[in-house]
């Protein structure tokens, strides 16, 4: 089994529990680490952002949500420090892909020539029939506006993205800071006759 230091960079509800994203030190991959018996973690898990870990995994599937590409077992973690918002925003500058634009269904890759992300007028989707060509679930965007804070979701332009982190809400996220992205497990909207993945915030630097 792979052993490599990786950093906390997401820690999101999930219902009762939590789903824990992070980044490989050694190759700035996404990972979103699974518990021993379930996709999730309780809410009191020790994971937190910024934490960096020794951490030992095996790969993973998830036959529910294929598009969730990036999941991991953890086996085995040690902490070794915290580190600081600055060092994580130069380490996702030196490794990792970021999008600048002001359409945020690029930051994921797919197959094909066009995104299967949809929009609905408000929110980002991919619909259960083209979930397969989502070939990432986890990206980070810089928006070139600001991001406003209303009734759980941020808002601007014409979007509205729910935000589903642990860490309290902030008022604006202003443009240029760094945000991950994700997208949902699939489900069916009330009134809706398909199940779909949401793109949703999960934090920002």
């Amino acid at each position: 089994m792979p052993t490599e230091e990786v950093v906390i960079v997401g820690k999101t509800r999930a219902g009762k529990m939590v789903c824990v994203g992070a980044l490989s030190l050694k190759s700035g991959a996404n990972m979103r680490l699974r518990n021993k018996k379930f996709p999730f973690w309780k809410s009191d898990v020790k994971f937190e952002i910024g934490q960096r870990y020794k951490l030992t995994y095996r790969t993973s599937t998830n036959e529910d949500n294929p598009h969730h590409s990036e999941d991991v077992t953890a086996v085995r973690n040690k902490l070794i420090r915290n580190m600081s918002n600055e060092e994580i925003v130069e380490f996702i500058h030196d490794k990792s892909r970021i999008v600048e634009s002001e359409d945020p269904r690029y930051v994921f890759l797919y197959d094909g020539t066009d995104s299967p992300m949809k929009f609905d007028g408000a929110s980002i989707y991919t619909p259960e029939a083209d979930i397969t060509r989502l070939l990432s679930s986890v990206g980070f965007w810089i928006s070139p506006f600001d991001l406003k804070e209303s009734s759980g979701s941020y808002t601007g332009k014409n979007l509205r993205i729910k935000y589903v982190g642990v860490a309290p809400a902030i008022p604006v996220i202003k443009s240029g800071m760094i945000i991950r992205l994700s997208t949902a497990g699939l489900w069916r909207k009330d009134g809706c006759d398909e199940l779909r993945a949401y793109l949703q915030v999960s934090g920002w630097f």
